[in-house]
């Protein structure tokens, strides 16, 4: 199964591709992403567990721009109710979601969520998931 560090690479190259310097481990960060004045704190966690989701959150006190990345969940999961709490969740609290796949000789990042500060209020009413 996927570990920690294989979820590196893959997000270290999704940020490259988007002009981003990145750096692993900074500050107890696992991944730090910067371009210009933008700079993007990036969890990297095999389970998607209301610590990582708490520990996301915690991250905003540094800068907005929060992502978790996690092995990416098989299609059960993802259909099921707990998972689409967290997102529910992380997209409440505006931190970002990032699925990585490990293939026989590649692994990809894909951003699902990206850390927008929604309108709590708008959100109200709207309960609708992207799958």
């Amino acid at each position: 199964s996927m570990e920690e560090k294989d979820l590196y690479l893959p997000v270290k190259s999704l940020f490259e591709s988007l002009e981003f310097a990145v750096q692993g481990e900074v500050n107890n960060i696992d991944v730090v992403a910067i371009r210009d004045d933008m700079v993007v704190a990036i969890e990297l966690k095999k389970e998607f567990s209301l610590h990582l989701i708490a520990q996301g959150a915690k991250r905003q006190r540094l800068t907005d721009y929060v992502y978790i990345a996690i092995p990416k969940p098989t299609p059960k999961v993802i259909r099921g109710n707990v998972y689409k709490d967290k997102v529910y969740l992380i997209r409440r609290l505006g931190v970002g979601l990032i699925h990585v796949t490990l293939n026989k000789n590649n692994a990809t990042a894909t951003v699902i969520e990206d850390p927008n500060l929604i309108d709590i209020k708008k959100s109200q009413y709207s309960y609708s998931y992207k799958y």
